[in-house]
């Protein structure tokens, strides 16, 4: 092999391996492909916090409510997709800008919703591991059985 073949195949492999890193982070970025190694991650709880709302029980909810009932808000379109409706619960999908809003990275949840005490909704797919939220809309509520269970 002459040298002018050598540095040919070398330039190939390398772009071969820069384009093979590239679709790797590309897809790993917007979750399309989770892979778990356990390097640098680390779990944090998100709460228990709250906050009072001088509002109304029933107006509180139906804010919290209106872009998974019925058809999803304008502003809300590029942000939110429901994929599936029940009575009291739903699935769907929220997308999320990152790298400076270059990529968009999915993450599928599901909502229950108890009228008009919580809203809770839990991860299903994507690229949040661990994660649980639940909204009270009174303050003696009971919390909702979990939508998923814990890892």
């Amino acid at each position: 092999m002459t040298r002018e073949t050598a540095a040919v195949v070398s330039a190939a492999a390398l772009s071969a391996a820069a384009g093979v890193g590239g679709l790797a982070c590309y897809l790993t970025v917007t979750g399309k492909l989770t892979a778990d190694t356990g390097w640098g991650r680390r779990v944090r709880p998100l709460g228990p916090f709250s906050i009072d709302i001088a509002a109304p029980v029933g107006t509180v909810f139906d804010v919290i409510a209106i872009p998974y009932s019925g058809r999803t808000p304008r502003a809300m379109a590029d942000k939110l997709r429901v994929l599936e409706r029940g009575t009291d619960v739903l699935l769907a999908e929220h997308y999320s800008r990152v790298h400076g809003g270059r990529l968009t990275t999915t993450t599928v949840e599901t909502v229950i919703f108890d009228r008009p005490r919580w809203v809770a909704s839990g991860w299903f797919a994507g690229q949040c591991s661990v994660w649980r939220k639940s909204s009270a809309s009174a303050s003696a509520a009971a919390p909702p059985p979990s939508p998923t269970p814990e890892s």
